[in-house]
């Protein structure tokens, strides 16, 4: 498996994603997850681990959509350090369908934080509608491993096809993250639109290094 190597943006307001307030910004840039914790994530790409986590999205989203109680998440997949932003991705095709996550994970695990990422993808996902069971076949899950966020002045420094960017205005974030392609001026342009910058103002912006794992499919 191949780190993916596009672009997909993802707009928040509020706490509904991700879970980051304007006056955080600076607050969890004195974090102690800086990129080479971030970096311990890594270790999981092209490994079976990826594979089991990006599985364990699969399974809980299914049980979710099927109206299930999902089993207990299993405790193996422990915090491999002090723990990071988690994003949970639902693809169709080259589109988002949904993304939901947190740069402040409160779970004891993190296979806990990820099956609470899971149940509010299914359905909490305010900018798209709730999945459904018989679109399934047709998404792959990818899970996001996000670092502390960095105050940059000019976001053209930001290389967006190996770390995130995230945009602050008037107390709404919106956040890009490596995924599905666009360039970082459409990026750009797209981040200011979704918070309503008007055209004499600008946003604070600010990177963060990333880790990203994506579901295999099998060919049918």
């Amino acid at each position: 498996m191949k780190q993916i190597i596009l672009v997909f943006l993802i707009v928040s307001w509020f706490e509904a994603f991700p879970r980051i307030h304007a006056d955080e910004i600076h607050r969890i840039s004195a974090g102690k997850n800086e990129a080479w914790i971030v970096d311990v994530y890594a270790r999981w790409i092209d490994s079976p681990a990826a594979q089991e986590l990006t599985s364990l999205v699969r399974s809980l989203a299914e049980k979710h959509l099927l109206h299930e109680k999902p089993d207990a998440p299993p405790d193996h997949h422990a915090w491999p350090a002090y723990p990071v932003g988690v994003f949970v991705t639902a693809m169709k095709g080259r589109s988002v369908r949904a993304c939901v996550g947190t740069f402040s994970p409160s779970a004891n695990t993190l296979s806990q934080e990820i099956a609470y990422q899971c149940k509010r993808l299914v359905t909490k996902d305010p900018r798209h509608t709730p999945l459904d069971l018989t679109e399934l076949e047709q998404l792959t899950f990818i899970i996001t491993f996000a670092g502390t966020p960095h105050s940059v002045s000019d976001p053209r420094q930001v290389d967006i096809f190996k770390d995130g960017l995230l945009a602050e205005y008037n107390g709404r974030t919106a956040v890009l993250l490596p995924g599905e392609a666009k360039t970082l001026e459409w990026g750009i342009s797209f981040l200011h639109k979704q918070l309503a910058i008007p055209a004499n103002q600008l946003p604070r912006y600010a990177s963060f290094p990333v880790v990203v794992l994506k579901e295999e499919r099998k060919c049918s």
